[in-house]
């Protein structure tokens, strides 16, 4: 029994320190160090007296959970479990559970450790005890007591469990800093942005007040409070931020941010001492116009129905130029505005603007001295200007310049221009400018006399003419004038009638072009030559001359074979080259040269010559050229076109040779049948073929040697008035026989 009172009053003594601790905690005494917290609670036949290293720890703080257990009975238990209960918010440490100083198998869960083993109390040892450590988290709740609890498992229905066995401990608020800042500086009437920033990134709300004066709350928000203030008045001010705290942190008060109000803007001042310079000027000069208002102020200056703007530097000094417009004494005003507003106007001061200089009159009292003059002589200019004025006269496209004199007369000469009525006006100038144009005078220029001018339209019929011939040349000059008409070395005679009409014949020279001009002339002297005219004076035509230079190529070819004959003739003439019964046209080129082919017939030495035409007539034939036609081979046939180049739409004539006498021949053009005819006892057939332009191929069925033969030959046919001198084969077997 002695044992259970020492228990008890053990129990009395945990109890009265818990209470201590708490009446300390409650009444704000706070430990120099960590504060242990004790609590001895009997469960069944167990005493647990437990202790908390901390009752009143921070978050993120270990404490360490002892529990002393003294069984009560008289039986030899066997203790299979010991269990420690702990508030959510607390996070065993692991390997942290010892039973009587050793490390112990433990499960734990979100409320309890679990130490199990197996362990014998009896009378001669009754006592065990376990140590249990914690971290304290962010979830515990604050300022409130947590409870704590142990149970005990053993054999014999003695195992027993309080959840409230105790201690509490007590986690505190964390403790927060709160400063205040102020932005823009205050002004009154202007509102500011009070911000408060608390540590912990706390959350809240905060109280804002200016000299102890609440001003109002805020939410704060990641640590962040603002609130806007517009102070009513200038004075000083004394603005702290008070945090209020919430469930886990403490409340705290920033420093005071201290300073004074500054009072609201107004608008300004009325500008002071306006002062003009210069203090008079001419109407359209610049004046400048200085004086003070309110710093950095804009300043309208008004002078009449003119202004001008500037801006008042740090010291309020300004200044700006006005235009100054009709002459009188004009009232010069400021006006001085700001953000707020404009101010009222200024005290005046006068500028004197006096008129601006005038250009003059118009000249006055104009004459001319004398009233009548031959062109080219001179008149004299009188009348009256400005005083000093200069003095510009023109007459026509005549012009002379005096000076006014101080009672304004002036006068100058003018050399006159053409006859005629002749107009004079005078213009005086300044400094300024030019005066309107005088009322006009005016002088009769009659004319000097002179030579004719060139004569005009001359004309010349007809416009060509065959040398020898003659033709008229007309035109007109001066009345009454001898004319003079020259064409090269030849010439003619005539005189103008009353209207200045002329004409006269000429005898054309030599051929070529001939210009033609007039001079006319009377008894002051002789005109220019007219502008010229041309008459083409052509040479008679003749017949052309014989051509020459004829060449024969080849110079021996297979009968049916074709032959190049070129040459030269008249340039342009036309050509018509022949040998034996064949023949072939060709033009003559620019420079007379000639060519054409033509497709020989029968064998033999063929005299070759050429005749050249013009629209005058024909030449005398050429100096012959000879070609030799040797006989075909025996056995073959041929096919030969004259012309050997054949136009298109013009007839050509087909010969075949080579053929059995008096067989059978057919020509076809494709598959186009051209004609059937007879091969005559020497084996030659003809007939006429009217081509299409284009390459054709031409067919002759044939009989030769008692054999059936079929002979071709490719022909380009020339289009409509191509040269027919620029066809034909290259003298080669095969284009002479065809292919069969």
């Amino acid at each position: 029994m002695s044992k259970n009172k020492n228990l008890r009053r053990l129990a009395a003594g945990a109890s009265t320190a818990v209470m201590a601790v708490g009446f300390a905690g409650m009444f704000g005494i706070t430990e120099a160090s960590a504060a242990p917290v004790n609590k001895s609670t009997n469960s069944g036949d167990w005493t647990f007296n437990r202790t908390i290293s901390n009752g009143t720890p921070a978050v993120g703080e270990t404490i360490t959970v002892t529990n002393a257990i003294h069984y009560n009975g008289w039986l030899a238990p066997t203790i299979t479990a010991l269990k420690d209960i702990h508030p959510a918010c607390l996070t065993y440490v692991t390997n942290s559970s010892k039973v009587s100083g050793s490390g112990v198998g433990t499960t734990s869960d979100a409320t309890s450790v679990n130490m199990t083993g197996s362990w014998i109390r009896g009378a001669g040892n009754r006592d065990i005890d376990y140590s249990v450590q914690y971290t304290v988290g962010a979830g515990c709740a604050r300022d409130i007591a947590l409870i704590t609890g142990a149970g005990i498992s053993a054999n014999q229905g003695l195992s027993s469990e309080t959840a409230n066995a105790g201690p509490s401990l007590t986690v505190g608020k964390s403790a927060t800093t709160t400063t205040v800042a102020i932005a823009p500086a205050p002004q009154a009437g202007k509102a500011s942005t009070l911000t408060a920033t608390v540590t912990n990134n706390a959350a809240g709300t905060v109280e804002f007040a200016n000299n102890g004066t609440v001003l109002g709350t805020a939410a704060a928000s990641n640590g962040t409070a603002t609130y806007a203030w517009t102070p009513s008045a200038a004075g000083a001010y004394s603005v702290t931020a008070k945090y209020l705290g919430d469930a886990t942190n403490a409340g705290s008060t920033s420093p005071a941010q201290t300073g004074t109000v500054t009072p609201a803007p107004t608008a300004p001042a009325a500008p002071a001492n306006l002062t003009v310079n210069p203090a008079s000027v001419v109407a359209g000069g610049t004046v400048t116009v200085s004086g003070t208002a309110e710093a950095n102020s804009s300043v309208k200056v008004t002078a009449g129905d003119m202004n001008c703007t500037a801006t008042a530097d740090a010291s309020g000094a300004f200044h700006c130029d006005i235009v100054t417009g009709a002459a009188g004494t004009v009232s010069i005003t400021a006006i001085a505005t700001n953000n707020v507003g404009a101010s009222p106007a200024s005290a005046p001061v006068a500028v004197t603007v006096t008129p601006a200089p005038t250009a003059p009159a118009a000249p006055a009292n104009l004459t001319v001295n004398p009233a009548s003059v031959v062109a080219g002589g001179t008149v004299t200019v009188s009348g009256t200007a400005e005083a000093n004025s200069s003095v510009k006269v023109t007459a026509g496209d005549k012009n002379c310049t005096a000076t006014a004199d101080n009672t304004g007369a002036f006068h100058c000469d003018i050399v006159t221009g053409a006859a005629g009525t002749v107009s004079i006006t005078a213009v005086a100038t300044n400094a300024v400018g030019s005066s309107p144009v005088s009322a006009p005078v005016t002088v009769t220029v009659t004319p000097a006399p002179t030579a004719p001018a060139a004569p005009t339209a001359l004309s010349v019929n007809p416009a060509s003419v065959v040398a020898g011939g003659t033709v008229t040349v007309s035109g007109t000059a001066e009345a009454n004038s001898s004319v003079k008409v020259t064409a090269g070395d030849k010439n003619c005679t005539a005189t103008a009638d009353n209207t200045g009409a002329f004409h006269c014949d000429i005898t054309t020279g030599a051929a070529g072009t001939v210009s033609i001009t007039a001079i006319a002339t009377n008894n002051v002297g002789a005109s220019p030559a007219s502008a010229p005219v041309t008459v083409t004076v052509t040479p008679a035509p003749t017949a052309p001359a014989a051509p020459a230079n004829l060449t024969v190529n080849p110079a021996s070819v297979v009968a049916g074979g074709t032959v190049t004959v070129s040459g030269t003739a008249e340039a342009n003439s036309s050509v018509k080259v022949t040998a034996g019964d064949k023949n072939c046209t060709a033009t003559a080129d620019a420079s007379g040269a000639f060519h054409c082919d033509i497709t020989t017939g029968a064998a033999g030495t063929l005299t070759v010559t050429a005749v050249a035409t013009n629209n005058v007539g024909s030449s005398p034939a050429s100096a012959p050229a000879t070609v030799t036609v040797t006989p075909l081979p025996a056995g073959t046939a041929v096919i030969t076109v004259n012309p050997a180049a054949p136009t298109a739409g013009s007839p050509a004539t087909i010969t075949v040779l080579g053929a059995d006498a008096n067989t059978p021949v057919t020509v076809k053009n494709g598959t186009a049948t051209v004609c059937a005819t007879t091969a005559d006892a020497n084996g030659k057939a003809t007939c006429t073929w009217t081509p299409a332009a284009g390459s054709q191929t031409l067919t002759a069925e044939v009989t030769v040697n008692a054999a059936a033969t079929t002979v071709t030959k490719t022909v380009t046919v020339e289009t409509g008035g191509g040269n027919p001198g620029t066809g034909g084969g290259n003298g080669s077997l095969s284009a002479l026989f065809g292919s069969s």
